[in-house]
């Protein structure tokens, strides 16, 4: 991603840029999830600094399947978990509402052998598990409550709020992902999506783009 094509000064001022864009769209009692790969979680946490957030919790993703690596091949993800303040959304209380959460989440990755494996390799190289995601939408927030994603990639965040009876707002630069996110939450949630300035559905929408560039609808 970003982090490969940026020297370490760069990356961690663009990474301090995003955290400080999302600030206006926060609550400050709100809590942040940032995952990191563990080269980088240095730049994370240099960011996180600058934007006076306070570290609440360091949480491992750990995978089912390895992926690459040329010494150790890696296994996890890191998740950095930071507040703009000392209050903020407990909803696991050590356990005492039900919910019993560790710091080590074992979900599948992308590289595991699942059932849906070739579609989401397709619709996204860093997908993540969307129970993973839910789960964190649980540990901290309310029925009802917006969930922030500014990178929202293949709309994982948004299939999770909606599992959840949350609301999702979520940003993505890439055009060809919007797509992805708007026909996975078609496919999976069976939410048609329609587009606020023409009024047009995604689907019709869709079908349109694929005739000009020459295919079928």
């Amino acid at each position: 991603m970003a982090a490969e094509e940026m020297d370490d000064q760069d990356f961690t001022e663009f990474l301090s840029r995003s955290i400080t864009a999302s600030l206006p769209y926060m609550d400050t009692t709100a809590l942040y999830y940032l995952f990191m790969d563990w080269r980088h979680v240095g730049n994370l946490n240099a960011a996180a600094k600058c934007n006076e957030l306070i570290q609440q919790n360091l949480c491992v993703w750990s995978k089912t399947n390895a992926g690459m690596g040329s010494f150790y091949r890696s296994q996890h993800e890191l998740v950095g978990v930071y507040s703009r303040s000392d209050r903020f959304q407990n909803n696991i209380q050590l356990g005492s509402t039900g919910r019993y959460r560790t710091n080590v989440w074992v979900y599948e990755g992308v590289n595991s052998f699942s059932a849906t494996r070739a579609d989401d390799l397709t619709d996204h190289p860093t997908i993540k598990p969307t129970q993973m995601i839910a789960d964190i939408i649980l540990d901290c927030t309310s029925i009802g409550d917006w969930v922030y994603d500014p990178f929202l990639g293949s709309g994982t965040t948004c299939q999770a709020a909606e599992q959840t009876r949350r609301r999702c707002l979520g940003i993505e630069y890439e055009p060809r992902y919007v797509d992805v996110a708007l026909k996975r939450l078609k496919d999976r949630r069976g939410l048609n999506a329609i587009h606020m300035v023409s009024g047009l559905p995604f689907a019709e929408i869709a079908a349109e783009r694929q005739i000009k560039r020459g295919g079928q609808a």
